[in-house]
Protein backbone atom coordinates (compact mmCIF):
# COMPACT_ATOMS: atom_id res chain seq x y z
CA UNK A 1 0.00 0.00 0.00
CA UNK A 2 1.16 3.40 -1.11
CA UNK A 3 1.38 5.65 1.80
CA UNK A 4 0.34 9.21 1.20
CA UNK A 5 3.18 11.15 1.69
CA UNK A 6 4.85 9.38 -1.27
CA UNK A 7 4.22 12.87 -3.01
CA UNK A 8 3.48 15.88 -0.90
CA UNK A 9 3.20 19.76 -2.80
CA UNK A 10 4.10 22.43 -0.29
CA UNK A 11 2.75 25.90 0.31
CA UNK A 12 5.13 27.47 -2.52
CA UNK A 13 4.27 25.17 -5.19
CA UNK A 14 7.31 22.69 -5.26
CA UNK A 15 6.59 18.96 -4.55
CA UNK A 16 8.83 16.38 -3.27
CA UNK A 17 8.09 13.00 -4.33
CA UNK A 18 10.37 10.27 -2.72
CA UNK A 19 10.38 6.47 -3.05
CA UNK A 20 11.20 5.09 0.75
CA UNK A 21 10.02 2.49 1.78
CA UNK A 22 7.24 1.96 5.13
CA UNK A 23 8.05 -0.29 7.52
CA UNK A 24 4.66 -2.77 5.96
CA UNK A 25 6.08 -2.02 2.83
CA UNK A 26 9.21 -3.30 3.16
CA UNK A 27 8.02 -6.24 5.65
CA UNK A 28 5.98 -7.35 2.30
CA UNK A 29 9.29 -8.00 0.52
CA UNK A 30 10.52 -9.47 2.93
CA UNK A 31 7.80 -11.73 3.26
CA UNK A 32 7.74 -12.86 -0.27
CA UNK A 33 11.82 -13.16 0.47
CA UNK A 34 11.16 -15.66 3.63
CA UNK A 35 8.46 -18.07 1.93
CA UNK A 36 11.72 -18.15 -0.92
CA UNK A 37 14.17 -19.07 1.59
CA UNK A 38 12.40 -21.57 3.51
CA UNK A 39 11.58 -23.20 -0.12
CA UNK A 40 7.65 -22.85 -0.27
CA UNK A 41 7.84 -21.70 -4.49
CA UNK A 42 5.34 -20.04 -4.59
CA UNK A 43 4.30 -18.13 -1.25
CA UNK A 44 1.32 -19.85 0.26
CA UNK A 45 0.62 -16.46 2.10
CA UNK A 46 -2.41 -17.15 3.73
CA UNK A 47 -1.04 -20.43 5.48
CA UNK A 48 0.70 -17.93 7.61
CA UNK A 49 4.16 -19.77 7.80
CA UNK A 50 5.85 -16.46 6.87
CA UNK A 51 3.59 -13.57 8.50
CA UNK A 52 4.52 -9.64 9.20
CA UNK A 53 4.20 -8.76 12.64
CA UNK A 54 0.90 -6.76 14.11
CA UNK A 55 -0.83 -8.17 10.74
CA UNK A 56 -4.68 -7.52 10.97
CA UNK A 57 -5.85 -10.08 8.53
CA UNK A 58 -4.93 -13.74 8.53
CA UNK A 59 -4.11 -16.11 10.86
CA UNK A 60 -3.40 -14.41 14.10
CA UNK A 61 -2.69 -17.72 16.64
CA UNK A 62 -0.21 -20.60 16.24
CA UNK A 63 -0.10 -24.14 17.64
CA UNK A 64 2.86 -24.64 20.11
CA UNK A 65 4.68 -27.15 17.21
CA UNK A 66 3.88 -24.83 14.16
CA UNK A 67 7.05 -23.49 12.48
CA UNK A 68 6.00 -19.94 12.40
CA UNK A 69 8.34 -16.89 10.67
CA UNK A 70 7.51 -13.32 11.77
CA UNK A 71 9.32 -10.38 10.48
CA UNK A 72 9.42 -6.77 11.96
CA UNK A 73 11.11 -4.05 10.50
CA UNK A 74 12.88 -0.95 12.25
CA UNK A 75 15.20 2.19 10.97
CA UNK A 76 18.78 2.41 12.34
CA UNK A 77 19.86 5.61 13.16
CA UNK A 78 23.18 5.34 11.23
CA UNK A 79 25.56 8.15 10.22
CA UNK A 80 26.06 7.55 6.39
CA UNK A 81 22.17 7.46 6.53
CA UNK A 82 22.55 11.55 7.55
CA UNK A 83 24.56 11.86 3.93
CA UNK A 84 22.50 13.62 1.30
CA UNK A 85 23.92 13.35 -2.55
CA UNK A 86 22.00 16.14 -4.77
CA UNK A 87 21.88 16.21 -8.60
CA UNK A 88 19.78 18.38 -11.11
CA UNK A 89 18.02 17.01 -13.88
CA UNK A 90 18.30 18.56 -17.22
CA UNK A 91 15.57 21.75 -17.68
CA UNK A 92 12.59 20.98 -19.28
CA UNK A 93 11.83 24.38 -20.38
CA UNK A 94 8.99 23.84 -17.34
CA UNK A 95 10.17 22.91 -14.71
CA UNK A 96 12.94 22.53 -12.37
CA UNK A 97 13.91 19.53 -10.54
CA UNK A 98 16.76 18.47 -7.58
CA UNK A 99 17.22 15.03 -6.85
CA UNK A 100 18.57 13.70 -4.04
CA UNK A 101 19.56 10.28 -3.31
CA UNK A 102 20.47 8.65 0.41
CA UNK A 103 20.84 5.47 1.92
CA UNK A 104 18.75 4.38 4.95
CA UNK A 105 19.83 1.00 7.01
CA UNK A 106 16.79 -1.25 8.32
CA UNK A 107 17.23 -3.49 11.03
CA UNK A 108 15.20 -6.22 10.03
CA UNK A 109 14.01 -8.79 12.74
CA UNK A 110 13.41 -12.88 11.68
CA UNK A 111 11.78 -14.11 14.72
CA UNK A 112 11.10 -18.09 14.58
CA UNK A 113 9.22 -20.30 16.50
CA UNK A 114 8.51 -23.79 16.71
CA UNK A 115 10.70 -27.25 16.69
CA UNK A 116 12.55 -26.34 13.88
CA UNK A 117 13.13 -22.42 14.72
CA UNK A 118 17.43 -22.69 15.19
CA UNK A 119 17.33 -25.00 11.92
CA UNK A 120 15.38 -22.04 9.91
CA UNK A 121 17.23 -19.26 11.75
CA UNK A 122 20.25 -21.05 10.31
CA UNK A 123 18.81 -21.11 6.70
CA UNK A 124 18.04 -17.81 6.43
CA UNK A 125 21.45 -16.63 7.31
CA UNK A 126 22.90 -18.93 4.85
CA UNK A 127 20.58 -17.70 2.10
CA UNK A 128 21.22 -14.03 2.45
CA UNK A 129 24.78 -14.93 0.62
CA UNK A 130 23.31 -16.82 -2.18
CA UNK A 131 22.92 -14.86 -5.62
CA UNK A 132 19.38 -15.28 -5.75
CA UNK A 133 18.53 -13.57 -3.00
CA UNK A 134 21.06 -10.70 -3.66
CA UNK A 135 19.89 -10.06 -6.99
CA UNK A 136 15.88 -10.27 -5.21
CA UNK A 137 17.27 -7.43 -2.56
CA UNK A 138 18.01 -5.51 -5.42
CA UNK A 139 15.68 -5.34 -7.55
CA UNK A 140 13.81 -3.88 -4.26
CA UNK A 141 16.65 -1.18 -3.88
CA UNK A 142 17.77 -3.59 -0.80
CA UNK A 143 21.70 -4.46 0.24
CA UNK A 144 22.59 -6.63 2.90
CA UNK A 145 25.07 -5.28 5.66
CA UNK A 146 27.22 -9.06 5.75
CA UNK A 147 28.30 -8.33 9.38
CA UNK A 148 25.21 -10.71 10.54
CA UNK A 149 25.05 -11.72 14.22
CA UNK A 150 24.66 -15.52 15.46
CA UNK A 151 20.85 -16.37 16.34
CA UNK A 152 19.29 -16.27 19.77
CA UNK A 153 17.74 -19.62 20.67
CA UNK A 154 15.53 -19.28 23.70
CA UNK A 155 12.57 -20.80 25.16
CA UNK A 156 9.79 -18.63 25.70
CA UNK A 157 6.78 -19.19 28.38
CA UNK A 158 3.11 -18.34 26.97
CA UNK A 159 -0.19 -19.82 28.17
CA UNK A 160 1.21 -21.73 30.54
CA UNK A 161 3.84 -23.99 27.88
CA UNK A 162 7.74 -23.12 26.87
CA UNK A 163 8.05 -22.24 23.31
CA UNK A 164 10.78 -22.76 21.23
CA UNK A 165 11.85 -19.40 19.59
CA UNK A 166 15.01 -18.20 17.90
CA UNK A 167 15.67 -14.63 17.65
CA UNK A 168 17.44 -13.26 14.37
CA UNK A 169 18.21 -9.76 13.20
CA UNK A 170 19.41 -9.17 9.51
CA UNK A 171 20.59 -4.86 8.43
CA UNK A 172 19.67 -4.21 5.21
CA UNK A 173 20.64 -0.75 3.36
CA UNK A 174 17.94 0.95 1.33
CA UNK A 175 18.50 2.73 -2.10
CA UNK A 176 16.53 6.49 -1.85
CA UNK A 177 15.66 8.75 -4.95
CA UNK A 178 13.52 11.40 -3.89
CA UNK A 179 13.10 14.77 -6.51
CA UNK A 180 11.70 18.16 -5.42
CA UNK A 181 9.80 19.68 -8.38
CA UNK A 182 9.31 23.36 -8.94
CA UNK A 183 6.79 24.32 -11.69
CA UNK A 184 6.38 26.88 -13.20
CA UNK A 185 9.55 28.40 -13.48
CA UNK A 186 10.73 31.74 -14.95
CA UNK A 187 12.39 30.69 -18.70
CA UNK A 188 13.82 34.23 -19.38
CA UNK A 189 14.62 37.30 -17.77
CA UNK A 190 14.17 40.85 -19.18
CA UNK A 191 17.01 43.12 -18.76
CA UNK A 192 16.32 46.53 -19.68
CA UNK A 193 20.27 48.66 -19.94
CA UNK A 194 20.15 51.87 -20.07
CA UNK A 195 22.98 54.98 -20.96
CA UNK A 196 23.75 58.29 -21.58
CA UNK A 197 25.50 59.37 -25.09
CA UNK A 198 27.51 61.45 -25.03
CA UNK A 199 25.24 64.69 -25.95
CA UNK A 200 23.42 63.74 -22.34
CA UNK A 201 20.58 61.70 -24.33
CA UNK A 202 19.47 58.74 -22.39
CA UNK A 203 19.23 55.63 -24.59
CA UNK A 204 16.99 52.01 -23.39
CA UNK A 205 18.15 48.78 -24.81
CA UNK A 206 16.58 45.50 -23.77
CA UNK A 207 18.35 42.11 -23.44
CA UNK A 208 16.05 39.08 -23.09
CA UNK A 209 18.40 36.60 -21.00
CA UNK A 210 17.63 32.77 -21.63
CA UNK A 211 18.41 29.73 -19.79
CA UNK A 212 20.63 27.12 -21.53
CA UNK A 213 18.69 24.30 -23.30
CA UNK A 214 20.02 20.94 -22.43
Amino acid sequence: MASPYASVTFPDGTTLSSNAYTPEQLQSVLQTLGYGMLGINPPTYSDGRVRQDWQQTGQPAMSVGQDVLSIRTTEEDENYSKIRDLSYEPFDGQSATAVYTYQRTWKCYFTNYGPNSNACARLIIDCMFLPWVHDYLAQNRLYLVPDIPRPVYLKELRDGQYWARTDLWIGLNEAVTETLTQAPIATSVEVIVEYVAEQGATFAEEVNIVPPQS
